[in-house]
């Protein structure tokens, strides 16, 4: 699974390359970008909102929502390839 983690675009999985810089040209890079930033914007902020929240409730629940949230990104990396991923 980690075979191909180093690759000649740096430290990126070939998921990572599949699923953006095969797909985008000079053209569009740029607007992908600032998609991107807004998108992380958000995301903190949606952040610092989730964690206040469960703060008030219970000072523990942030830490499960953390760990939860890391179950999660385990989980994906752990999935198999998709078919379309590994014919290329």
């Amino acid at each position: 699974m980690f075979t191909q983690f180093f690759s000649e675009y740096g430290a990126v999985s070939e998921r990572a390359v599949f699923f953006g810089a095969r797909r985008t040209t000079e053209a569009n890079r740029g607007g992908i970008f600032g998609l991107n930033q807004s998108f992380q914007a958000w995301a903190s902020f949606a952040t610092a909102v989730v964690f206040g929240a469960l703060s008030g409730l219970d000072l523990r629940l942030p830490w499960a929502w953390f760990a939860l949230c890391l179950a999660a990104v385990a989980w994906l990396v752990a999935r198999p390839e998709p078919a379309e991923m590994a014919a290329e």
